[in-house]
């Protein structure tokens, strides 16, 4: 099943890659002959910033705005003359590429000198945006009913404010709409998929690893959609209380749900307790913020708080990954890589919001291009700490009876050996136990289970049981890692530069720690002095001869 949702994901992953960002005919980016004004405190009106003469207008001068999370009001002023190709349209569209922006208003006068005005923004309800359909805050232009050619913008708003403007034929604002539904049907569907496989697989197995990963895809696909996608269109999109405020609310759910989700994957309480404290502390300080992020007050707050958090915690949980990766098995391995791809396009887009890096589109979105990558992998280290549970269980069931056998009286184990082996060939069975053993190596299989051998030998579990138990008197997970160490006994001499962590995953192992306690019970010795014995006794043998 893992096989196929990653085949799935990828494939809708590279479906959408031609769709995402690349500058199309008919856009410009006319930022930097954009000029404007700044208004602290915001007093200015249309009419006074198109009559003074003597204002201080100045070229943005940049591909993207870069006021930061000022609390001034800026004016823009823009003259269609300077983009002749533009200005010639019957229609063409000025977008602002940032969805998060509190209010934009367009003035300018008609041709009958009267005064026009559109909005857009957060602080709107959507339905009166002058473009409700539009992605990002947008308003749509005739040049010819444009006296002067001279548009007039004011900008006011609490969340960042580094963006580039955009100037669209109608065509390439038509192309862009429609590039924008695909791409975000695409990502939903690749989120939907994967919050049904995990609510699925808890409640068919009560894992809360399921859970705690539902709820962080959940918020983490929600705040990426109020940043990013159209989630305003479908919740509440007339609530501009909702726009406002639901990024850092959902941001929040999100930190909350993955600080558990981590901790519990990577068994911080087993094996650090500090850290499992530290990481539900920080899920209740969340918790409690989460409805103070839904008052009326600053963003920057909420920004700087949670970006801070960010900034700690995803290189603290790369790291003890790395740290506890000797210690446990695959799912920390799918861990560190998923981890990693949040690492890296992450840290970008938070330099971005602290106003560290300036706009650029891979620096913004590439968290989200990356996205549904990075959720697979956390998806496939849940499901692979599930089937280690699942295979540690099984083992325990194994000695379990084992021991139950052991103890039974010996016409009781005699009945039970003729109920169990009857109608097995038991030699033939040997002799194919021992090709799958000695040649075909299946013991090097990692997640090799006792009902897997079984069924390849034509048996069921409680047959290959006995099996083992009264031929080789050793239950299955003895029997099975007494082969490993024997195959990491002579990878150790033959290939002495080798890691001792690479020896174990060859062998089949899918721990260090399971590695070392296995071979030292076999041998009686640890890897590594194993080695070093047998590489001495090689030179001093190659030394006699010489």
């Amino acid at each position: 099943m893992r096989q196929t949702l990653f085949t799935c994901i990828v494939s809708l992953i590279i479906s959408a890659a031609p769709l995402w960002p690349g500058q199309i005919a008919g856009e410009i980016n006319i930022t930097a002959d954009v000029e404007f004004i700044e208004d602290m405190p915001p007093q200015l009106a249309f009419e006074q910033v198109e009559a003074q003469k003597s204002l201080p207008w100045q070229r943005v001068g940049k591909n993207a705005t870069h006021f930061g999370f000022s609390r001034s009001a800026y004016w823009f002023r823009i003259d269609l003359k300077k983009f002749a190709s533009f200005a010639a349209q019957k229609k063409i569209y000025a977008v602002f590429a940032w969805k998060a922006l509190d209010s934009i208003e367009v003035f300018y006068r008609d041709a009958a000198g009267n005064t026009q005005k559109q909005i857009a923004g957060d602080g709107y309800p959507k339905s009166t945006w002058s473009l409700p359909e539009t992605h990002f805050p947008a308003v749509q232009i005739q040049p010819d009913q444009v006296s002067g050619r001279l548009l007039f913008i004011r900008l006011q708003s609490t969340s960042i404010k580094n963006f580039p403007i955009l100037l669209k034929t109608e065509g390439a604002y038509l192309h862009d709409l429609k590039r924008e539904l695909t791409i975000i049907v695409i990502y939903s569907t690749i989120t939907l998929i994967l919050i049904a496989f995990a609510f699925f697989l808890y409640a068919i197995s009560r894992d809360m690893n399921f859970l705690l990963y539902t709820g962080y895809l959940v918020s983490i696909a929600l705040a990426f959609d109020t940043t990013f996608g159209n989630a305003f269109d479908l919740l509440w999109p007339n609530s501009t209380w909702w726009q406002n405020r639901a990024g850092f609310t959902l941001v929040g759910a999100q930190i909350i749900f993955s600080t558990l989700f981590v901790s519990r994957l990577l068994d911080f309480r087993k094996f650090l307790p500090r850290a499992d404290f530290v990481c539900n502390a920080l899920a209740i300080f969340c918790a409690i913020s989460l409805p103070v992020s839904l008052l009326d007050l600053p963003v920057v707050w909420f920004s700087t708080l949670y970006s801070l958090i960010y900034l700690v915690s995803i290189p603290a949980f790369f790291g003890i990954g790395i740290y506890l990766l000797p210690k446990s098995g695959l799912h920390v391995r799918l861990f560190i890589i998923g981890w990693a791809i949040l690492f890296f396009f992450g840290v970008f887009h938070i330099l971005y919001l602290r106003s560290v890096l300036e706009y650029s589109g891979w620096i913004v979105y590439a968290a989200v291009l990356i996205f549904p990558v990075d959720i697979l992998f956390f998806f496939m280290a849940a499901w692979e700490k599930q089937r280690l549970a699942d295979r540690e269980r099984l083992r325990l069931l194994d000695e379990k009876m084992q021991a139950l056998i052991a103890r039974m009286p010996g016409e009781s184990k005699a009945k039970y050996r003729k109920s169990s082996l009857t109608d097995v060939d038991v030699q033939s069975t040997l002799a194919r136990l021992k090709i799958l053993m000695d040649e075909e190596k299946i013991y090097l299989i990692e997640d090799l289970r006792l009902p897997d051998l079984a069924k390849t030998l034509g048996l069921n579990r409680t047959q290959l049981s006995e099996l083992l138990n009264s031929h080789f008197q050793k239950n299955f997970a003895n029997f099975i890692n007494e082969y490993r160490v024997g195959e990491a006994q002579r990878l150790l001499v033959e290939n002495p530069h080798e890691n001792v962590l690479d020896i174990a995953f060859a062998t089949g192992f899918g721990s260090k720690a399971a590695f070392s306690t296995e071979f030292k019970r076999v041998t009686g010795v640890t890897a590594k002095e194993y080695r070093e014995k047998n590489l001495q006794k090689a030179a001093n043998f190659a030394q006699n001869r010489s």
